[in-house]
């Protein structure tokens, strides 16, 4: 890269003869090349920062193996919703190295990251219309993946999108607000059908629908992707609290037309690949939020709050076997579980994109183009998120989702 960038310059071509008799000098002629050397380099640099007004860029690496000095945006945290954010900035700005975005992130093997031990679900079925919005957007993101992060001379894209639907099922006493969800989801564009007890039984007859008096089953653009494959391409009230996943085994479990299940009791599962593997969990009530201060996993909470909860739905998992799992963090707004979008009320630099209580992979791609919207363009322009912003919690006025999991 140096040579490259030094043998086109005529400055740098004058010291070429002086560099082959270097071996054959003298101690005080190699002390004279080097200060000339340095001489002409500063000159160089110089020369190259003026002859680009308005810009303090140095073609000189002052910082070897360091962030670049300068930058025009730094994003704190590089998962996926960091990373979002830097790729829509940069498109927006069309010009290459016109906008220079320096993204920070403390664990850059994303071993402990939240997005790469997340379950990868992806869904439009909530409450609010600005979460529907942002997960329609992000599904026809990724059912498009190569329209974007398409790279030459590599291999399609594939984030293994699995289009299985998500399925809710709600008990007589919360049926009502499935209904109303439902009329929400369909007022802005999701794909959506409501089931009876006896049509969720036809259509999944290894169900157990004893106590279920509703059932919201997703179309299209739901369903699960790998996480890692998308997070490689691209304050109090927002804590990190440690969600156990559970790999189990069942051969003789649902099949193919398996969707992502929530269940009313707050237990959730899905297919995972072929030959009767299962991702399943639930989270903890806030009382009993396990220790974060590791990722130990806790396999007596799949034995007391899961097994049986699991086992009740789907009658076949009474024979299951855990084959593995692990555990991953979780942030998580404890105001009203939204994501907190938006400029600092006080520092008018410092933007907010953070506390989506585990809906921030699956919203990353619109989220990332709202806050490269609201940096480069001073607002919204594709999907209206003010809802989000930070001034309702200095209000006191949350907003709720009422479909959280």
């Amino acid at each position: 890269m140096w040579r490259k960038l030094f043998t086109s310059v005529p400055a740098f071509r004058a010291l070429k003869a002086p560099c082959r008799s270097f071996k054959s000098s003298s101690r005080g002629a190699e002390k004279d090349f080097f200060k000339d050397l340095d001489t002409q380099l500063r000159a160089f640099r110089d020369k190259a920062a003026a002859a680009m007004p308005g810009s303090d860029w140095s073609p000189i690496e002052l910082t070897p193996g360091l962030p670049p000095e300068r930058a025009d945006v730094v994003i704190v945290g590089g998962g996926v919703v960091g990373w979002s954010i830097a790729y829509w900035l940069k498109m927006k700005a069309r010009v290459r190295d016109g906008l220079r975005v320096l993204v920070v992130e403390k664990d850059p093997t994303y071993s402990q990251a939240s997005t790469v031990l997340s379950c990868g679900g992806i869904r439009q079925q909530f409450s609010l219309k600005e979460n529907i919005l942002l997960s329609l957007f992000s599904a026809h993101f990724m059912k498009n993946i190569n329209n974007h992060l398409w790279v030459v001379n590599e291999d399609p894209v594939d984030l293994q999108f699995n289009h299985s639907g998500y399925l809710f099922l709600a008990s007589e006493k919360s049926a009502h607000i499935m209904e109303e969800n439902y009329r929400t989801q369909r007022y802005v564009g999701a794909k959506v059908v409501l089931l009876s007890p006896s049509q969720l039984k036809e259509r999944f007859p290894w169900m157990n629908t004893e106590g279920v008096a509703l059932a919201s089953l997703g179309l299209e653009n739901e369903g699960w992707f790998t996480p890692a494959k998308l997070c490689s391409l691209i304050s109090y009230i927002v804590p990190i609290s440690s969600r156990f996943v559970y790999v189990v085994h069942c051969p003789d479990g649902p099949g193919l037309d398996t969707p992502f299940l929530i269940d009313y009791s707050g237990v959730y599962c899905r297919r995972e690949g072929l030959g009767g593997n299962y991702i399943t969990g639930m989270s903890p009530e806030e009382t009993e939020e396990p220790d974060i201060s590791n990722l130990d996993v806790d396999h007596e909470f799949f034995q007391e709050k899961v097994w049986h909860r699991l086992a009740h739905r789907i009658p076949a998992f009474e024979q299951l076997k855990v084959s593995s799992a692990w555990a991953g963090f979780y942030d998580y707004n404890t105001f009203d579980q939204n994501g907190i979008i938006g400029l600092h009320p006080l520092v008018p630099n410092m933007y907010f994109a953070t506390g989506f209580s585990g809906h921030g992979l699956q919203q990353s791609p619109a989220v990332g183009l709202a806050v490269a919207e609201l940096i480069l363009d001073g607002g919204y322009k594709t999907i209206d998120l003010s809802a989000f912003d930070l001034k309702r919690i200095l209000l006191q006025e949350p907003i709720q989702e009422s479909n959280i999991v």
